[in-house]
């Protein structure tokens, strides 16, 4: 573990702690497949740090840095097979030119209740940007709709896919009937894309629709051609788990982002970035 001044964006993080790599006897497959040198966490807390270390995030909290504790975040899109929009990250504030209205504002579940501890800001708590999740519908009239009173939303921007129970994935697998191709995960051929319903999550009593285009993540698989994986996966829940769905980047590259520190807060709103609507959250 070592330490040491870490820059983003003309900020100054000092004392930022770090694993270093030293020695490699073989390089990480992630690294030398992917462009990308390392992984920037920014879960509100440390809790999941197997050092307890504080993230890039939480210093900058820590030492006063922004002028606002929110991320931003826009995952970079692409259309028609071409990588058309960039990604964006703002530390400290809201980029307006990615939305327009009035933000829908969910209140995080992992907070300290401030009524039975007055004294302290609520923390928040497990290391997670978490909200309450009530549904999950499908179809235009959302015709096919499945509870999911009692489990909470994760919203985790470095898994690729969205996991939901098992029942609620078989049931939908059911109605969309993805082709499973030997050793991988289930697939769509991209032409049926526009005949397949929309799936819609409600997220504290609001309502985020997934289209075809955003469940589905186009790649060449090979003698397969160009395939378009099916972007949900199950969680077959054990005895004593809680109960959790985890939104991952399949599910946030639709939307744009805010993970409101200060307030406990997603932000959520529609979002005019492609010529197709797209939701803010």
């Amino acid at each position: 573990m070592s330490k040491d001044t870490l820059y983003v964006a003309g900020l100054e993080i000092r004392n930022q702690s770090f694993c270093e790599i030293t020695r490699l006897e073989h390089e990480p497959l992630v690294l030398g497949t992917y462009d990308f040198d390392a992984v920037l966490g920014l879960a509100p807390a440390n809790d999941l740090s197997f050092a307890n270390v504080q993230n890039p995030f939480s210093m900058m909290v820590s030492q006063g840095l922004l002028d606002s504790n929110v991320i931003s975040l826009a995952l970079g899109a692409t259309v028609g097979g071409v990588r058309s929009l960039p990604g964006e990250i703002m530390f400290g504030g809201i980029n307006d030119d990615f939305y327009e209205g009035e933000i829908v504002r969910i209140p995080l579940t992992n907070v300290r209740d401030p009524d039975t501890d007055p004294d302290a800001t609520p923390p928040l708590l497990n290391g997670t940007w978490q909200v309450e999740a009530r549904a999950v519908a499908w179809g235009e009239t959302k015709e096919e709709k499945i509870s999911l009173d009692g489990y909470t939303a994760r919203i985790d921007s470095s898994y690729p896919f969205v996991i939901l129970p098992q029942g609620a994935y078989d049931r939908l697998k059911a109605v969309i009937q993805p082709d499973r191709i030997p050793w991988f995960t289930e697939t769509i051929d991209c032409q049926r894309r526009a005949n397949l319903p929309d799936v819609i999550f409600d997220l504290g009593g609001n309502s985020f629709t997934l289209t075809p285009y955003d469940y589905t993540l186009e790649m060449m698989l090979g003698d397969y051609g160009v395939r378009c994986l099916f972007a949900f996966q199950p969680w077959d829940m054990q005895e004593g788990q809680r109960d959790v769905i985890v939104l991952g980047s399949a599910f946030l590259r639709a939307f744009y982002s805010i993970f409101d520190f200060d307030n406990r807060q997603l932000g959520c709103k529609f979002s005019t970035r492609l010529s197709t609507e797209l939701i803010a959250c």
